[in-house]
């Protein structure tokens, strides 16, 4: 997969990345525990960044039912990352929400041959690291919204011996050393590894929407989307240095299983409000996304995917699509 454009580190002043866009970043030993919950489409719009293009109409990101009621997900994904590469074999924890949505462009990109004016897959809402180099790896190359915070190591096993299948839990912790959000997790089994090849449900473009831009071309593979924003240094006066939004197809990327997958039923709960002076960095989407599962979402039996497996990152596999405003060099 080609890029349509060079990559720039955060501020674009840095200038654009340049090498081998096929080097792998690699870790090897990673866990991860998705909690998937329906929520109500209005509600989960405040979760998406939109624009209005130069004809009036309204183009971005639209949340996408795929749920089995017919709602939009919002993906709460816990991953243990260890043997990392790009750490010399450390690792880190990280919390990470992802929305899906389907993106609709002003222009079009292009992609594997052709162009397209829409996309849909996981949109990046927030991430949440424990550590500094995945954050930085993360931001400033592809723009994804990390911050950092205390996120703790997965806890799982039996509450009794006679249990038949496992529970377990996944918590970020404030500046006071408390939990202000946790995943909970029961029921959990192996399945087997056949399970995790059913194809994705087929998608099927959102009804033409008034003030909203039409678009009749997808992008055939699913993909995780970010939108990646630098401000321009007289930000009050001009527009951003870089605006615009980036996929990531999810086929591409090299994957191995370790182990059998399990799933199993969770919820996502948050036993305090953070302090706004305190977490000034992420009280604010924390507190949006709060709302939207406490009051909006519906957790569904069987929505707990468990994974052990290892990856490889590659910026080749990652692409621009349309923006607001695409870099000054494209």
């Amino acid at each position: 997969m080609m890029t349509s454009g060079p990559f720039h580190t955060m501020p674009i002043q840095f200038g654009p990345i340049v090498g081998d866009t096929g080097t792998e970043f690699i870790t090897r030993d990673k866990r991860d525990v998705t909690v998937q919950l329906e929520v109500d489409a209005e509600a989960a719009r405040a979760l998406l960044p939109t624009w209005t293009g130069n004809d009036g109409k309204t183009y971005g990101y639209r949340p996408l039912p795929m749920g089995p009621t017919g709602k939009p997900l919002l993906f709460v994904n816990y991953t243990q990352e260890r043997d990392v590469d790009y750490m010399a074999g450390g690792g880190y924890n990280e919390v990470e929400f992802y929305l899906s949505a389907e993106f609709i462009g002003e222009r079009s990109w292009p992609y594997k041959g052709n162009r397209y004016r829409g996309a849909y897959g996981m949109f990046a809402v927030l991430l949440l690291p424990s550590k500094l180099t995945p954050l930085l790896v993360g931001r400033e190359v592809m723009g994804t919204p990390k911050h950092l915070a205390d996120v703790k190591d997965l806890v799982m096993g039996k509450i009794s011996p006679e249990d038949e299948g496992l529970c377990g839990c996944f918590r970020i912790h404030d500046v006071e050393d408390e939990p202000f959000l946790a995943g909970l997790l029961r029921n959990v089994a192996s399945i087997p590894m056949e399970a995790l090849e059913e194809p994705m449900p087929p998608h099927t473009p959102l009804p033409a929407e008034e003030g909203w831009g039409h678009c009749d071309r997808f992008e055939p593979d699913f993909s995780v989307m970010f939108w990646k924003y630098v401000a321009a240094p007289t930000w009050a006066q001009t527009p951003p240095d870089l605006s615009y939004s980036l996929g990531v197809c999810l086929g591409d990327a090299p994957t191995t299983e370790l182990t059998e997958p399990m799933v199993g039923d969770g919820n996502v709960v948050f036993p305090k409000s953070l302090d706004f002076k305190a977490h000034a960095g992420i009280a604010g989407p924390v507190e949006a996304l709060r709302n939207v599962i406490e009051h909006h979402s519906t957790p569904f039996p069987g929505n707990v995917l468990v994974r052990h497996y290892s990856n490889a990152y590659r910026s080749r596999d990652i692409h621009i699509m349309d923006g607001p405003r695409l870099p000054a060099e494209s």
